[in-house]
């Protein structure tokens, strides 16, 4: 796969990304450390700057700082080192200025300075940056442009672009698996168009509904905005099904085609996720939620329906809220529960539970505490709740150990403080690193391929595989919390997936997905270099140990397809009332 020569240039290309991705470790031991001095700079796109970048800029003050004015205009400045003719060093600087303003769903407080450093032409080094306020400096700190050669290969000829039908328009990557996949794409967004129109009573538009796929992994994998945001990826540590997110989304987009004056959170997120079959993945949505009541884990229905709904864990509450949509259409019928999801009145009780209560007095004739009585003693009904528990237990366990990841090694993918970029202006200043990059060191991978494996294994009912892999990605943030800069070694199972991770690259393979067969081998799927986004597929080891780099021969022995091998399957999932939700299982 490689001659000598490439070997070596490979060689030294992979240790100058093993220095880059030392420098992100660094960076997220230090985060403890800036935050003793108060004042973070969060640089995007996400895994390093590279020269040719758009780069954008976070100020994050002190949670207990507060500016004297009250738009708390703060200042950023970027100051330039030259040569003079004479030999003598000189200072230039950039300076932009921003309000200090609450931003993402997390509400932090921070001036954000969004494209503001076009680095093409610039040359790779470290600059001093301040951050000022009303002619003070309060803090500096420094950025570091890294050579253009360095920055990932897969990056290579990627641009943006769209693909539109009358159900949708999908802005998207060139080079990336939803560029790769986009058939497929278009078969789900139809099906799902198509079996929503069927609904009596809800929203309804002949517009495409605009859709934005982009290999960058965001939160859980989806966003609803004027665009919806979702993530469409070979790496994906979410396990997610993209028809039932894509589903999820849509309904989401449909509901605000009709203006209301107020909807429920709780009744919003249950319905699009009965909607979708599921949360990430077809699920039955009773027996589930019914696990929560023996695992001791299960919100009250007061207490999810009072206060922000998005406050609750997120995988319980959800599950909850779309077992009581179904629920409510199994009981009442679908034309009741539309004519209580639209005709809820902000002006009947002082906080959600109330206003709830009162349109379940007027639509169903039921107040809140009976229907959460009778809603728990439907789920305890269930026969065959015992048979989720340990699912259910470890689908929240492995996405709260995701997003312990996204916090701490990769805070731009967190939901709660998501950098999630105006689509226009990130096409006007031909920015897309933003919507592909991530950390792509051997501790940011070995971590995402531990948390997908995971997601794999609890598919395939391997639940002690599932909560091996968990120990080792709480091992490996540990390790890296403490400042650790191989924190893979922490634990053994992370120590071999990262031996693997490094024997693929040195193969010029950026790893994507791991298969582990019955006869103990250890397959590793990736982009070839030159190649991406197809697959192709390399043994690497077995399973037993310790892959040495050094001892792979190059050589790909499987072609790769696409994400969903084989033609689409129709999955039926029926709800009463409903049409059958057709979608595609991977």
């Amino acid at each position: 796969m490689t001659s000598g020569r490439g070997r070596d240039a490979m060689l030294r290309r992979w240790l100058l990304w093993a220095l880059v991705g030392l420098a992100s470790l660094l960076a997220v031991a230090g985060r403890a450390r800036a935050a003793d001095a108060g004042w973070r700079l969060i640089t995007h796109p996400d895994g390093g700057l590279f020269v040719g970048d758009v780069v954008s800029f976070e100020v994050v003050p002190p949670e207990d700082w507060h500016p004297a004015a009250a738009d708390g205009q703060v200042r950023l400045r970027l100051r330039i080192a030259i040569e003079g003719e004479a030999g003598a060093r000189g200072a230039r600087g950039l300076e932009w200025e921003a309000p200090l303003r609450p931003h993402g769903i997390d509400g932090r407080r921070a001036a954000v300075f969004a494209w503001m450093w076009d680095t093409r032409g610039w040359e790779p080094g470290a600059y001093p940056v301040e951050v000022v306020y009303q002619g003070q400096v309060l803090w500096r700190t420094q950025v570091v442009l890294h050579p253009a050669d360095l920055r990932p290969w897969w990056e290579e000829g990627v641009a943006w672009t769209r693909a539109a039908w009358p159900e949708a328009e999908v802005i998207h990557l060139t080079r990336t698996p939803a560029a790769r996949d986009l058939a497929l794409v278009r078969y789900a967004l139809t099906a799902i168009r198509r079996d929503l129109a069927r609904l009596e009573g809800f929203p309804q538009t002949q517009d495409p509904v605009p859709v934005v796929l982009m290999p960058r992994l965001l939160g859980q994998g989806g966003f609803a905005s004027q665009h919806l945001w979702i993530t469409y990826t070979d790496r994906d540590a979410t396990g997610t099904y993209f028809p039932v997110v894509a589903r999820h989304e849509v309904v989401h987009w449909l509901d605000r085609q009709r203006a209301s004056d107020y909807r429920a959170l709780m009744l919003v997120e249950g319905l699009a996720v009965y909607l979708a079959g599921g949360h990430y993945k077809p699920e039955p949505l009773a027996p589930r939620a019914a696990a929560l009541l023996l695992l001791g884990r299960y919100i009250p229905l007061e207490t999810l329906a009072d206060g922000y709904f998005y406050d609750h864990q997120h995988e319980i509450a959800y599950l909850e809220a779309g077992a009581l949509v179904e629920y409510l259409v199994g009981r009442w019928g679908w034309d009741a529960f539309v004519d209580l999801y639209w005709g809820l009145d902000p002006a009947w009780g002082d906080g959600p539970a109330e206003i709830l209560d009162a349109g379940l007095r007027h639509y169903l004739g039921v107040d809140l505490t009976t229907l959460a009585a009778d809603f728990e003693a439907y789920l305890r009904a269930q026969p065959d709740a015992a048979a989720w528990t340990e699912d259910v237990r470890l689908t929240v366990d492995l996405y709260e150990a995701l997003r312990r990841y996204q916090r701490q090694m990769d805070p731009g993918a967190y939901y709660g403080t998501a950098w999630l970029p105006d689509l226009e202006r990130m096409q006007q200043v031909g920015a897309v690193a933003d919507a592909v990059r991530g950390p792509f060191s051997l501790a940011h991978v070995t971590a995402e391929l531990l948390l997908q494996e995971a997601q794999v294994a609890l598919a395939a009912g391997e639940y002690a595989r599932t909560s091996q892999n968990l120990a080792a990605v709480h091992a490996l943030l540990d390790a890296a919390a403490r400042g650790d800069t191989a924190p893979w070694r922490a634990h053994p199972e992370a120590a071999r997936v990262a031996g693997w991770v490094q024997a693929a690259r040195r193969c010029n393979l950026e790893p994507t997905d791991l298969a582990r067969r019955d006869d103990g081998s250890v397959w590793v799927w990736g982009w070839p270099r030159g190649g991406h986004p197809e697959l192709v597929a390399m043994r690497i080891a077995n399973d037993g140990g310790e892959a040495s780099a050094d001892e792979v021969t190059c050589r790909v022995d499987l072609r790769g397809g696409l994400v969903w091998p084989g033609p689409p399957q129709p999955v039926y999932l029926p709800g009463p009332r409903h049409p059958p939700r057709v979608g595609m299982r991977p």
